[in-house]
């Protein structure tokens, strides 16, 4: 389900400061809600549960028999009673971003789902070359995403987490699968480019499938993590479910030139599990060899590859020993737990001058690192990395446990914060004192409902503006906003659109208790007051 918050400029005039608010909902129309709402006998979810998946008491037995139902259910599909072919499993749930003319909802089991701004409806899948119900879609018949053959299915999943270069306008991506090679790299060009699409370029040094939800870039290098959250169904031969964390392995960071995954360099580290990163800094629970620190934390890492540790050729100038290749430094920038870390799109190609990120945190219960378990956010964070990272290099702190910044959030919400940046934090909130006393919706005609909140970047103390919606927004996993000019520039699709402003859109995963948030520069600040 996309939810999203519709900015119009109000009168149709483009000059005008007035801004008008509409909301916007839509289930995405994937092959797996079309299935099962067309099918009078699936009433059971399809797919089996991440649940199950992580229950170290789920049992062979049963493990298969979800895997054979699925398949089945998948190969009825195809017949000519079936309500909907199931050619694509994924459920495009976790996030939603935007390049080349395409909003695009993501998920880990399938390919991007394109959809339409600001009306939010289903487009199509999309291959990396074009999405369904494109009109340039019938002149390209070569292969997208997986390319062709019997593993093609699997070969175009991506991962969660798509990244945009944002000086080449680049879309980045990895495949990461259960069969050999277990993990490739595609790169997508924006449509004004003449360089060829490298898709399904294989990554050496994989040894076993994994789990790769996120990674990062920076201006040449993309960063991937091999970490011991092994994804398998041998797993049931050592006793472990499906999913599984083994902590004695080494937690391994493969960096390589953007174009050149075969020159990836592996430079390991103690176990860890990450999920979501940043351009320079990842968000990361320290080692578990720290059993009281078991945290989801921003962590720093400093990587010296050969080229650089090996210095300029044929220069003569004096200078320090260069640090050998590997992990340089690695520790906490603070000791607050941390998750969804952000940065304004605006300041990816500033970094370091501009470096805040933004996140979700806690008051009093810690995150915890095994997966499935929810958090309640009730506290958004401001972290100016340029300074804690200057600080802690200046006087580094003990690798991998070592904070930088070591307070908790009640002092940190007790001391003056920086006037640092000008842009807004939206986030939608919702009020559970509006639920029973057992956490539930009330029956009969009350109206329960959520809020989209304005906040001020500069100080984050202060919302500007409180946007009541009419009905409650489940919580969920990732927003994005999109721009007028993000709207207008959209590729054409059959589906006729409506002319808009800016649209601030979030993707909907029911069963998880997270929030999120994000900046946005793009709205005028004269034009964002009120409740």
């Amino acid at each position: 389900m996309l939810s999203g918050v519709l900015f119009r400029r109000g009168g149709g005039n483009t000059g005008t400061t007035e801004v008008r608010p509409e909301f916007a909902n839509q289930f995405l129309v994937t092959d797996v809600a079309a299935f099962a709402r067309g099918s009078r006998f699936v009433r059971r979810p399809l797919l089996p549960s991440i649940a199950m998946l992580l229950n170290p008491c789920t049992t062979v037995l049963a493990f298969v028999l979800s895997m054979l139902r699925t398949m089945l259910l998948v190969l009825l599909s195809r017949l000519p009673a079936s309500p909907w072919p199931l050619r694509k499993i994924s459920v495009a749930n976790t996030a939603v971003l935007y390049h080349d003319g395409r909003a695009l909802a993501t998920c880990a089991s399938g390919p991007p789902l394109r959809v339409a701004l600001p009306s939010l409806e289903t487009i199509g899948w999309f291959n990396g070359r074009a999405a369904e119900n494109e009109p340039e879609r019938g002149g390209d018949t070569r292969a997208g995403f997986g390319g062709s053959g019997a593993v093609s299915f699997m070969r175009s999943w991506t991962t969660a987490h798509l990244r945009v270069n944002p000086i080449t306008d680049e879309l980045i991506t990895f495949h990461p699968v259960s069969i050999k090679p277990y993990v490739q790299n595609s790169i997508v060009p924006p449509a004004k480019s003449s360089a060829p699409a490298p898709f399904n370029l294989a990554v050496p040094g994989v040894a076993s499938p994994k789990i790769m939800h996120d990674f990062g870039v920076s201006h040449g290098h993309t960063v991937i993590m091999d970490l011991p959250l092994g994804l398998g169904p041998f797993n049931f031969a050592r006793g472990a479910p499906v999913v599984s964390y083994d902590a004695a392995a080494k937690a391994r960071f493969g960096v390589f030139p953007r174009h050149r995954p075969q020159d990836v360099r592996w430079l390991e580290t103690n176990p860890s599990t990450t999920a979501v990163n940043l351009p320079v800094p990842t968000a990361a629970p320290a080692p578990p060899e720290y059993p009281e620190d078991e945290q989801c934390r921003l962590y720093y890492y400093r990587f010296v590859l050969p080229r650089a540790a090996a210095g300029a050729a044929g220069s003569t100038e004096k200078k320090e020993p260069p640090a050998p290749p590997g992990i340089a430094q690695q520790w906490v920038l603070s000791a607050i737990a941390f998750e969804f870390p952000t940065m304004s799109p605006l300041h990816h190609t500033r970094w370091p001058t501009r470096a805040n990120v933004y996140g979700c945190s806690t008051k009093w219960i810690p995150y915890s690192i095994a997966l499935g378990k929810p958090a309640k956010i009730d506290v958004l964070a401001k972290i100016d990395t340029k300074t804690l990272i200057a600080r802690g290099r200046a006087n580094p702190p003990q690798t991998a446990k070592g904070c930088v910044d070591a307070r908790t959030v009640p002092e940190i919400l007790t001391a003056p914060s920086a006037d640092e940046d000008d842009g807004w934090l939206l986030t939608y909130v919702f009020d559970e004192s509006q639920l029973d006393a057992h956490g539930r919706c009330p029956d009969g005609n009350v109206v329960i409902s959520s809020e989209l909140w304005i906040i001020d970047a500069r100080s984050i103390h202060h919302v500007v503006a409180r946007v009541r919606l009419p009905q409650r927004v489940p919580y969920g996993f990732h927003g994005a906003w999109f721009g007028e000019r993000d709207i207008a520039a959209q590729r054409p699709f059959d589906r006729i659109g409506r002319a808009a402003s800016c649209v601030f859109v979030s993707i909907t995963y029911y069963g998880q208790l997270t929030y999120f948030c994000l900046v946005s520069p793009s709205l005028n600040r004269d034009t964002v007051s009120g409740n």
